[in-house]
């Protein structure tokens, strides 16, 4: 199966202002689990003042996946608002441990799946297959990642936790000498630009 592509490059939320960065997930590929142990290629996307620098930088995330909060499994509508938050890690993964460790691809989750708990359990059960563990991930601002496993103690023989992973963002050094110098002579410009903006709001009116 293909890479896990997420919508997370395409809306940041905010705009990015002058010197400021922002890398984020652009998409997973696959997952190393060596017991509890989870390891995950990205790929990142990176903008800066809202121009793409780059979607495919190499870097990686970690979890141990008994530290997690295993539950139910539900729909993404009804997660958790309250959720780990994975760190964002630059450069290529780890190498991942001597066999037996596990590969697991990680998939987008079916749009079919999110109609209600029942379509969602019957998905989770389908991707872990004959694995341990599924990772799918939820398209979105956040990069949203389920996981599922096998429980016997659950009420539906599976359980669930989900995590997300960090967005970076941070300011330039040049941000601030820039700012220094754009927002000036932005303002002459706004002088002359609004009150035609208003004189045309008042003959034409807003639409």
């Amino acid at each position: 199966m293909g890479p896990a592509l997420l919508a997370t490059g395409c809306f940041t939320g905010r705009a990015l202002e002058i010197g400021e960065r922002r890398e984020f997930v652009s998409h997973f590929s696959r997952a190393y689990r060596d017991g509890d142990h989870l390891v995950m290629p990205l790929g990142l996307g990176v903008k800066e003042s809202d121009y793409w620098l780059a979607d495919d930088v190499p870097g990686w995330t970690a979890v141990d996946l008994g530290t997690l909060a295993w539950g139910p499994v539900s729909r993404p509508g009804w997660l958790p608002n309250v959720r780990p938050s994975l760190t964002l890690h630059d450069g290529p993964a780890p190498e991942t441990p001597v066999p037996p460790y596990e590969e697991i691809s990680v998939v987008p989750l079916p749009r079919a799946a999110r109609e209600n708990d029942e379509a969602m359990c019957r998905e989770v059960r389908a991707a872990i297959g004959s694995h341990s563990l599924s990772a799918q991930a939820v398209e979105g601002v956040v990069p949203l990642l389920l996981l599922a496993r096998p429980d016997p103690q659950a009420p539906d023989g599976v359980s669930m936790a989900v995590v997300d992973i960090e967005d970076r963002w941070y300011r330039m050094w040049w941000a601030i000498p820039a700012r220094a110098v754009v927002v000036p002579l932005m303002i002459p410009v706004d002088a002359i630009a609004m009150p035609v903006l208003y004189i045309g709001i008042l003959i034409y009116g807003m639409h």
